[in-house]
């Protein structure tokens, strides 16, 4: 991965409003905590540089990534009408819910951020669990490992998380940088 790629900027739009939004739902712990982790290894860089991708119009997608044995799947929404480098905004689910609950009718606070990422042109990555009993990486009822064992709390999964978003990092850089 660039260096280019590795800076994960915050969009906090005078603050408040990125607080208001993170406050209102319970699924903010777990952002920061993926957050720091994804962070540690951060360095560098403004953003990507999105590349013409044919079929991409602005809005959510869908995608699907292969790792650790599992097809991983995440969302992804991509702001209408901002051309050059675009920061990234990595939105995790909390606990025992899925990547659809975040920007559904019962989404909280983490719906603002399509204004937000509408606002500033910044790409929207919402990755997916797995579910703790049946090892699945769609549906609802969704964890991550957080590195408890497993069978310690409900959602608890002991899926390769950090790999899988280190992947779709990755992913994102390769489908959307210019070269």
């Amino acid at each position: 991965m660039d260096e280019g790629w590795r800076r994960l900027i915050w969009i906090l739009d005078g603050g408040s409003r990125f607080f208001e939004a993170m406050t209102q739902t319970a699924s903010w712990t777990v952002l920061v905590f993926a957050l720091a982790i994804v962070c540690a290894g951060c360095s560098g860089g403004s953003g990507i540089d999105p590349k013409p991708v044919e079929n991409e119009e602005p809005g959510w997608h869908e995608g699907e990534l292969a790792h650790d044995g599992l097809g991983r799947v995440f969302r992804y929404y991509v702001p209408d009408g901002v051309a050059g480098a675009r920061p990234v905004v990595l939105l995790l689910h909390g606990g025992t819910r899925d990547m659809d609950v975040l920007f559904g009718s019962r989404g909280g606070g983490t719906q603002e951020w399509l204004e937000i990422a509408d606002e500033a042109g910044a790409f929207l990555l919402v990755p997916n669990g797995t579910n703790a009993e049946t090892g699945s990486p769609t549906g609802s009822d969704q964890g991550w490992n957080d590195c408890r064992p497993t069978g310690s709390g409900s959602g608890l999964t002991n899926a390769d998380d950090v790999g899988f978003i280190s992947s779709l990092l990755d992913w994102m850089e390769d489908h959307f940088d210019g070269q």
